[in-house]
């Protein structure tokens, strides 16, 4: 079957109603991997002193070592956790920052990311240092600005995406890896927007820390993702929570090999079904969508092509994720910048409401960027409901009454 309308309504659930453009913030299940999902429930729910006590323990190195295979990474190196911002959190508040570090991170640092930056600030006596990454920066300008950071301000470590959410800029992590290396910095990668997206090789590249969100475009259920460790800093790492399975860093344990995963695979009596959905979420990838290139390439043709065509409708400016499936269009409004997060927020409030579609909006720079996903369940017509979408919500911000209130919440709660 072609990828599309039809593949949508042969393996998703979505409403009839609605067309899916916004893939990038909480992603979406095919049919088949919430079966599998309900299923893990089931088998939770018949017995759980044996799934909790044994099961578990039995049946997650499986799911551990099919991540592993697709990041080309050691199963012992990856732990699962509930998302990426969780993850970034384990690395940052397990680190034994001294006070005086320096963080350095860039300006389009998912918000829950950087929020837990302001929280070291204030707790640890860190400092956070912010380099201005542009939607129309090279490749080269982002590795220069980093660098160029680094000499200047000797960070301790440093976070930055792989894919950055909003707007979608293809960060060349790889090679700011290599950069940290050289200059004897800790690299913190962000691969919210990684597993499924982009190619990865985690056993070539070789970051200090790297998460990545399962249930975005690995088609796994919310509450999906890992984060690798450099086994050298096993022994600085512990789980959020802190759990039964906590060892202080200078106690050894009789397996080093697996110090990680052993602290990571039970911290409490939580949901882990998500993870059961794994085997199924990659046997849809590879048999019913003929591999996880051919999806990758399928959402990078479309994303290029609808890219072209909504920059085209607005008359404005399209960028690219530079061969990704997310896409970034300048909209065509012209609002004061001290207006703008007003206006996005009322935007995508509006489309809440009145639309059945969701373009998420940011401002960013001197103009309000419209970001869009491509995936295999749409084709090029679809975006045309995303333009009206857009299009009408501009005219309602237009048309609002001076007195009438914005809700300013909305771009804070996504995509975790």
């Amino acid at each position: 079957m072609e990828f599309g309308t039809e593949f949508r309504e042969a393996h998703f659930c979505f409403d009839k109603k609605i067309v899916p453009l916004n893939h990038g913030s909480f992603g979406a299940i095919p049919d088949c991997v919430f079966k599998a999902q309900s299923e893990a429930l089931h088998k939770v729910l018949r017995d759980k002193e044996r799934f909790y006590l044994r099961d578990l323990f039995q049946d997650l190195p499986e799911f551990r070592k099919i991540v592993g295979s697709v990041l080309d990474a050691s199963p012992n190196n990856i732990a699962f956790v509930t998302n990426a911002t969780t993850a970034v959190n384990v690395v940052l508040r397990s680190w034994p920052f001294q006070s005086g570090d320096k963080i350095l991170y860039t300006s389009v640092i998912y918000g829950s990311c950087g929020n837990t930056v302001k929280f070291l600030e204030l707790r640890s006596g860190i400092k956070g240092v912010k380099v201005e990454i542009d939607i129309k920066m090279s490749e080269d300008d982002i590795v220069q600005a980093i660098e160029k950071a680094i000499d200047a301000e000797k960070p301790k470590m440093a976070i930055f995406d792989t894919v950055s959410s909003l707007p979608a800029i293809r960060i060349p992590w790889e090679r700011l890896v290599s950069v940290c290396k050289q200059k004897d910095v800790l690299s913190l990668v962000d691969g919210a927007h990684g597993i499924g997206l982009i190619p990865i090789s985690l056993n070539t590249i070789k970051p200090d820390f790297f998460t990545t969100n399962l249930h975005k475009w690995f088609y796994t259920p919310n509450s999906c993702a890992v984060l690798y460790v450099d086994p050298k800093h096993f022994r600085h790492i512990h789980t959020t929570p802190i759990s039964h399975s906590f060892v202080r860093d200078d106690v050894p344990v009789p397996d080093e090999a697996k110090r990680f995963v052993d602290r990571f695979d039970f911290t409490g009596t939580i949901d882990y079904s998500a993870a059961y959905s794994i085997p199924a979420a990659w046997k849809f990838i590879t048999d019913e969508c003929g591999g996880i290139q051919k999806v990758q390439a399928y959402c990078n043709e479309l994303a290029e092509k609808a890219g072209k065509m909504i920059a085209q409708d607005f008359g404005t400016e399209y960028v690219s994720g530079q061969g990704i499936a997310m896409f970034n269009v300048r909209v065509p409004v012209d609002i004061p910048k001290e207006k703008q997060r007003e206006a996005v927020d009322f935007m995508l409030d509006y489309q809440l409401h009145h639309s059945n579609t969701y373009v998420h909006l940011t401002p960013h720079g001197d103009h309000i960027w419209s970001r869009w996903s491509a995936q295999i369940y749409l084709e090029l017509d679809d975006f045309n409901q995303g333009i009206k979408s857009v299009r009408d919500a501009i005219k309602a911000w237009e048309n609002k009454p001076p007195s009438q209130k914005t809700r300013s919440f909305l771009n804070s709660v996504e995509e975790d």
